[in-house]
Order: C-alpha cells, then structure tokens, then sequence
C-alpha cells in the first residue's frame, strides 16, 4: 500500500507513524537508523522521551524518507535539508562535516540545522561542495533505506502520497507555490489574510448564506494596496494565536 503524506512537527509525525505500524517492527528500524537501542526508540515510540541532538536530526530523516512532511526540516533551506541527510544516512560524519565547514564544535553545526541559528554565508558554497561531493553515495544508501523500509513496512514509497494541507492532516495535493505567479501567490495571502480577520472579528463583515453560513466577502481590487501589508503585527499575532485554538 502506498501512505497518505502526513505533514507535522516531528512529534507529529514520529507519533502517527506509531499509530500505524507494529511496534516491534518500527522500534527495530529506528533504533538501527537513528544508532541507538532498541530499549530507547521504544521510549520514542511511547512518547515517553524524545532524542536531542545528532539523534534528533536522524529521527527526522527517517521520518522524511517514509514521506513525511516534517515540518522543522521543511523550514530549512534546500542544501541544509541535504546535508542533513548527508550526515544522518553516515555518507559523512557530523564531526567531519563540522570541521570541513570550519565550525569549532559540533553542536554549532547542529544548530544551524535544527534551524536555531543562520547558515554564515561564507559556509555556504563549502556546504555545497559537500553536497555535490556526496550525492552519488546518498543517493545509493537512501534507494536502500527505502528498499528496507518498504519491505518490513509493506508500504509503497515509488507512489506520489496525497499532501497534506495542514499541519498534523492528510488531504488532497495542494496547488504547489512554485507554478504560481507572485501576483497570485499575493492575491491568495490577502484573501486569506482577509477572511480569518473576520472570522477573528466574529464575522461582523462576512455575508450569510442559506442555514446561517458566513461567506467571506469577493477577492479584493488588485489595484487597491495589498491586505497583507495594512494588517498590523498585532492583528497577525492574534490571527496565530487563534489558529492555534481551532
């Protein structure tokens, strides 16, 4: 069978994976993959304990190549997310990527990878080399993590999965942002931006419609200034805080 993309934190994610496959057989991979024992991956399955550090960035790994959209690694750029699989699938180590970065500890390249902390642009092109350097020996140990996983998962990950819509669901394949226009793209934040705002405002500018249902009003005048920039900070933060509610 083929999974349905899941898009989450990795909590999230790591937690309906766990809802899903036998325990015994997840707690054995992860503990192989991520390089500790079997004992404490149950402990991660359990919810009872999470990792941190190198542990945590290969737990997130896994879980991408199971298609998961995790959503700390989503967040980070293109050749982060890379050299994180670098590093996480052992093509090359942390401590040998960190030094050839020029990084004095470790944990200051974990930093950057848990997103905690900006990539220095000088790094940049290096990261790149790295990258380019290691692709053909990733590619051939991720094509067999996956064989793994498909056999003792009985899962198909050759199929494109439904993605997710929002954070912690599964839906229908999203219109993706790269074949939009930025006038689109713009035009689709405002709306949005717009139709929380009433709803945030309990809807004192939408239109009924029939059994009582509020509408949001018409897509504004493209030639009026953008929604997006006359919302305050303050209306911003109270739109999160509110989704955050639902």
């Amino acid at each position: 069978m083929a999974p349905r993309r899941f898009q989450g934190d990795m909590r999230e994610c790591l937690r309906d994976f766990a809802q899903k496959f036998p325990k015994e057989v997840i707690q054995t991979l992860l503990a192989e993959f991520c390089g500790v024992s079997e004992k404490t991956s149950g402990l991660w399955i359990t919810g009872e304990q999470l990792p941190s550090g190198e542990t945590q960035l290969r737990l997130k790994i896994f879980l991408h190549a199971l298609d998961y959209r995790v959503s700390e690694l989503d967040d980070l750029p293109r050749n982060l997310r890379e050299l994180a699989q670098v590093i996480s699938y052992r093509v090359e180590s942390l401590t040998e990527v960190s030094y050839r970065l020029g990084y004095a500890r470790s944990q200051d390249l974990l930093r950057v990878l848990r997103g905690d902390q900006r990539q220095p642009t000088e790094k940049k092109a290096k990261t790149d080399e790295i990258i380019k350097n290691s692709s053909a020996r990733l590619s051939k140990t991720v094509a067999s993590w996956k064989a793994r996983l498909e056999e003792d998962l009985d899962i198909d990950l050759s199929k494109a999965p439904a993605s997710a819509s929002t954070s912690g669901k599964v839906g229908q394949q999203p219109v993706i942002a790269g074949d939009m226009s930025e006038e689109q793209m713009a035009e689709i934040v405002d709306h949005l931006i717009a139709s929380l705002s009433m709803l945030l405002d309990n809807g004192n500018q939408s239109r009924v419609g029939p059994g009582g249902r509020k509408y949001p009003q018409p897509l504004p005048d493209r030639r009026r200034k953008p929604i997006v920039k006359r919302v305050s900070d303050d209306r911003l933060r109270r739109l999160s805080a509110q989704l955050g509610m639902l």
